[in-house]
């Protein structure tokens, strides 16, 4: 695969996300918050669905991209045999 092609800087920006939000995971699961507040609830729920979408997004784009490089060389073997 391309190195410079847009899945690996897709995947270098979602662990650009994800690394800092486990840091912020672990600083602030000692700390001594209110279950029920709102941001709590953001913070561990809908993030990391924000993340996970995001990594199906990647792995859906890689598939097709891959997806059109067999496509591309069994065409090519095809026309090799004719």
């Amino acid at each position: 695969m391309n190195k410079k092609g847009a899945v690996h800087k897709a995947i270098r920006t979602y662990w650009s996300y994800v690394i800092p939000y486990l840091l912020l995971l672990l600083i602030f699961s000692n700390s001594n918050l209110n279950p029920n507040e709102l941001l709590i609830w953001i913070y561990l729920a809908v993030i990391p669905m924000a993340l996970a979408a995001y990594f199906v997004y990647i792995t859906k784009t890689l598939k097709n991209e891959m997806l059109v490089l067999t496509s591309s060389k069994t065409e090519d073997a095809t026309e090799n045999l004719k």
